[in-house]
C-alpha cells in the first residue's frame, strides 16, 4: 500500500510542575474545614490506589478523596452513565474517561491548569486527545498502545530469527507460520490474526494503526485512495495471503491457546493470555512500520489506547481534585504508582510522563510501548474503549470489503456513520 510518513515535532522532555502538591513543594491552602473529593475509577482495585490515596493526604490535611473502582457490564455502559450523571451536576469531582472521549466530555468538565505544563510532561497523544479549543481537559496517569505479540516457537520453527520490523516482512512471516490441512485446507496454525474483522480483537485499531501511518486522517479522509489502499492491505490477509480466517476463534484467546503465531493488542491483553495460558511463553515487539523513501528507512507511527482523569466543572473542591493529580502524575506518584499495581498483578501502568521513559526501555513487555509512544495516533475507533458504535462501524466495513463490496462503498457508509457521531 502506498504510504506516506507524517511529520514530527522534537519534545523537549523539561518537568516543572508549579501548581501547589507534596513532594518537596508546599501544600495547598485549605483553610475551611476539609474538601472532599469523591474519584470515579477504572481497573484499578481499591487496594491500588489507597496507599497514594494515604500518602497524599497525609501531607494535605485539608483534603479528604474517596476513592471507588466503577464495575460496568460494558464500557458504552459506564461511557453514557459518567456522562449523564456530570451533565446533571451529580457525577464525580475527578473520574477517568479514554482519551477517545475527552470532546464530547469537554463542556462538563474544568480546564486543567496550566501550571501543569502539559506539553514537557506528557506525549503527543495524550496532548492531542486532551486538548479542546485552547485548553486542555484531561490528565493521563498511563500509556498504552498497540504492539505485536508473537509466539518465538512458531518463529523457530519456519526459521523465523526476529521479529517484523516492516509489514512486508510481516506478511512474508504471516504466510510462512501458516499450516493448513492438505486435504481440506482448514487452517491448523494461522499466521497472524488480521485481516478479518468479527473474530479479531482490535481490528479496528489495527486499521486505525494502518491509516495513520498512510497519513490518513478519520472520518476526513476515508474517502480517498489511501485510505482505499490500506483497507485492500489488510483484508488481503484472508482474501489472498488466508492466514487467518472466521472459523478460528477470538484472537486474544487463539493467542493464548497457541493457534496463531502473532496477534496485536496493548499490554494490557498479556492479563488475559496468563489467564488463559499461565506458562505460555511470547514476546512483544513494536508494530510493524511501512518503507520510506529518502533518508529515513522505516516510518515510525503507532497507536496508543490510554485512560486520562477529569475533574468535573461542578466539582466543589477542583484545587483540591487538580493537586491530588498533580501529586499522581509527578515523578514521585507514578513510580508509587506502578510499584503498588505489580503487588497484584505481572506490572503495574507504563508510565504517562516522557522523563520515566528511559527506566522502561529495557523492560520485555514495556520496552516496546514506551518507544512507540512519543509517535502515536488515535481515535473513536479504537477497540475496547466504550466506542461500540464507531467500532462496530469499522466491523461491518471490514466484513463487507471480504464479501465483495467495494472499498469506496464500505468506507463511504463509514465515513458516514462515522462524521455523524461527531
Amino acid at each position: 500500500m502506498s504510504m506516506k510518513k507524517p511529520s514530527y515535532k522534537l519534545y523537549t522532555f523539561v518537568f516543572a510542575l508549579a501548581l501547589p502538591f507534596v513532594g518537596g513543594c508546599k501544600a495547598p491552602d485549605i483553610n475551611i474545614g476539609t474538601k472532599e473529593v469523591s474519584y470515579w475509577g477504572l481497573f484499578e482495585p481499591e487496594a491500588v490506589m489507597s496507599p497514594l490515596i494515604s500518602d497524599f493526604t497525609e501531607k494535605n490535611s485539608g483534603t479528604k478523596i474517596t476513592y471507588e473502582e466503577q464495575r460496568f457490564d460494558d464500557l458504552a455502559s459506564y461511557k453514557e452513565t459518567l456522562l449523564t450523571r456530570l451533565k446533571e451536576g451529580t457525577g464525580p469531582c475527578v473520574a477517568r474517561i479514554h482519551q477517545s472521549w475527552v470532546k464530547d466530555f469537554s463542556a462538563e468538565l474544568a480546564p486543567v491548569p496550566s501550571s501543569f505544563n502539559y506539553e514537557e510532561t506528557f506525549y503527543p497523544s495524550a496532548q492531542e486527545s486532551a486538548k479542546v479549543g485552547g485548553s486542555y481537559f484531561a490528565v493521563p496517569l498511563m500509556y498504552d498502545g498497540l504492539v505485536l505479540f508473537y509466539n518465538p516457537s512458531m518463529f523457530a520453527a519456519s526459521g523465523i530469527d526476529k521479529a517484523p520490523l516492516t509489514w512486508d516482512e510481516f506478511r512474508s512471516d504471516a504466510v510462512k507460520m501458516t499450516k493448513k490441512d492438505e486435504k481440506t485446507g482448514i487452517i491448523s496454525q494461522a499466521g497472524a490474526a488480521i485481516g478479518a474483522g468479527a473474530n479479531i480483537s482490535h481490528a479496528s485499531d489495527i486499521l486505525g494503526l494502518m491509516w495513520a501511518q498512510t497519513g490518513v486522517s478519520v472520518p476526513e479522509d476515508l474517502n480517498n485512495q489511501a485510505a482505499y489502499d490500506a483497507l485492500t492491505f489488510y483484508t488481503d490477509f484472508v482474501k489472498k495471503d488466508k492466514v487467518w480466517d472466521a472459523a478460528l476463534p477470538e484472537s486474544v484467546r487463539a493467542f493464548a491457546e497457541g493457534k496463531v503465531a502473532m496477534i496485536f493488542a496493548p499490554s494490557w491483553r498479556i492479563f488475559d493470555i496468563k489467564g488463559v495460558n499461565p506458562s505460555f511463553e511470547f514476546k512483544v515487539a513494536a508494530a510493524p512500520q511501512v518503507p520510506q523513501l529518502g533518508d529515513e528507512e522505516v516510518s515510525n507511527v503507532h497507536w496508543s489506547s490510554f485512560w486520562m482523569e477529569v475533574v468535573s466543572k461542578d466539582c466543589k473542591a477542583q484545587n483540591q481534585a487538580f493537586s491530588f493529580l498533580s501529586y499522581l502524575t509527578s515523578a514521585e506518584g507514578q513510580r508509587m504508582f506502578f510499584d503498588e499495581a505489580t503487588k497484584s498483578r505481572p506490572f503495574g501502568e507504563p508510565y504517562a510522563r516522557v522523563d520515566l521513559a528511559e527506566s522502561l526501555k529495557d523492560d520485555t513487555v514495556l520496552g516496546a510501548i514506551v518507544a512507540g509512544a512519543p509517535y502515536s495516533f488515535s481515535g473513536v475507533i479504537t477497540d475496547q474503549a466504550g466506542n461500540t458504535k464507531e467500532v462496530e462501524a469499522v466491523v461491518t466495513a471490514i466484513e463487507g470489503n471480504l464479501k465483495g463490496d467495494s472499498e469506496e462503498e464500505v468506507l463511504g457508509v463509514l465515513q458516514k456513520t462515522l462524521q455523524a457521531s461527531e
